[in-house]
């Protein structure tokens, strides 16, 4: 039961603040939160269920040393397997450096032939002839027209190229202590995008801002479980029917997906030249059967091609390790036997909007 003057945490959108209960009032509670991180007024007045006492902070604990027990157990079990590993590659690592090199320069006559047809592709889908819409200055301008539309004043508006990273176009978030909006656009990314791709998504994100600004007042009412807020004071939500409403109304096709060809060439920017090839050659169809420990093997990663050979087959996945030593675990249809003195291994082409996933 809580009473007065307790410690509890009081829980809002799945985060708890810690508070001190202030006064009981029947069912409710009127608590102050004292986190750092609130950014309004600390006094609110909450149901009961709503909090929890700080006491059972021994059942975390509990949970918490039952999980580092279950990770002591798995790292000694790869531990185990580590061992194992290197035991295997002392013997072979003569053999397979004078084989990889053989492979090696087949393969460097190999990219040499394809850059020509490479560069051709990229100069037709990566990036674009035109300019337009990569001056910052440019951008904001589509920004303040869309504002206008709806009589916010531009300073309320931030527009800016981010690094970023490689899965989207752009974002939008809004500070809810400034009541200023941020419209981020990956730099790394735009360049790929063709021009109608570019200016649906500064609309996109647009609308975003506009929806932050007009409709402040109803993000931890009604709409607070379509938003997420960050401790950092950010406001950031989903694509509910106001926000297409506001996306149509200033242009915006309300989409959330870019065009096909954008999106072809956001791939290859993603995964780079070596990767995006090994996925556009994905086979489905190879399962287990396929191979047999001690196979050598290539395969895409986020870190790029990545080469080992197979030291263990699962049922869904191979465990193999590079040539640092790394153990990876990886899906069969993603696995490309190298060449060898007797290549045996095959591609079948896949579609173009195929993803792959690794551990």
């Amino acid at each position: 039961m809580v009473l007065k003057n307790d410690l509890v945490y009081y829980w809002f959108h799945d985060e708890p603040y810690e508070s001190i209960v202030r006064k009981i009032i029947g069912s409710k509670a009127e608590i102050k939160i004292t986190d750092n991180d609130w950014n309004k007024n600390p006094i609110k007045l909450v149901s009961k269920s709503q909090l929890e006492l700080i006491d059972k902070e021994e059942k975390i604990e509990e949970e918490e040393e039952a999980i580092e027990e279950e990770e002591e157990e798995i790292e000694e079990e790869e531990e185990e397997e580590e061992e194992e590993e290197e035991e295997e590659e002392e013997e072979e690592e003569e053999e397979e450096e004078e084989e990889e090199e053989e492979e090696e320069e087949e393969e460097e006559e190999e990219e040499e032939e394809e850059e020509e047809e490479e560069e051709e592709e990229e100069e037709e889908v990566h990036h674009p002839r035109s300019s337009k819409y990569t001056d910052i200055r440019d951008i904001r301008a589509v920004v303040v027209t869309a504002l206008k539309k709806y009589k916010i004043n531009p300073n309320r508006v931030y527009v800016k190229f981010t690094p970023g990273g490689t899965s989207n176009g752009g974002w939008a978030k809004y500070n809810v202590k400034t009541g200023v909006s941020t419209i981020g656009l990956n730099k790394k990314l735009w360049g790929a995008f063709s021009v109608a791709d570019r200016y649906n998504t500064i609309l996109h994100e647009a609308a975003h801002a506009i929806d932050f600004i007009i409709n402040n007042d109803q993000w931890t009412a009604q709409r607070a479980p379509l938003a997420r807020f960050t401790y950092s004071g950010n406001w950031r939500t989903g694509h509910d029917g106001e926000w297409k409403r506001i996306a149509r109304s200033i242009g915006c096709s309300g989409n959330v997906c870019m065009s096909p060809e954008s999106s072809e060439a956001m791939r290859k920017v993603r995964y780079g030249k070596d990767v995006y090839k090994a996925i556009k050659s994905v086979d489905y169809s190879k399962t287990k059967d396929d191979f047999k420990v001690g196979d050598k093997v290539s395969f895409p990663s986020r870190r790029g091609i990545i080469k080992g050979k197979i030291k263990k087959l699962n049922p869904r996945k191979a465990v193999v390790t590079d040539s640092e030593g790394l153990g990876w675990r990886v899906q069969y249809y993603l696995m490309t036997k190298t060449r060898s003195r007797n290549p045996d291994a095959v591609t079948v082409e896949l579609s173009e909007d195929e993803i792959i996933i690794f551990d």
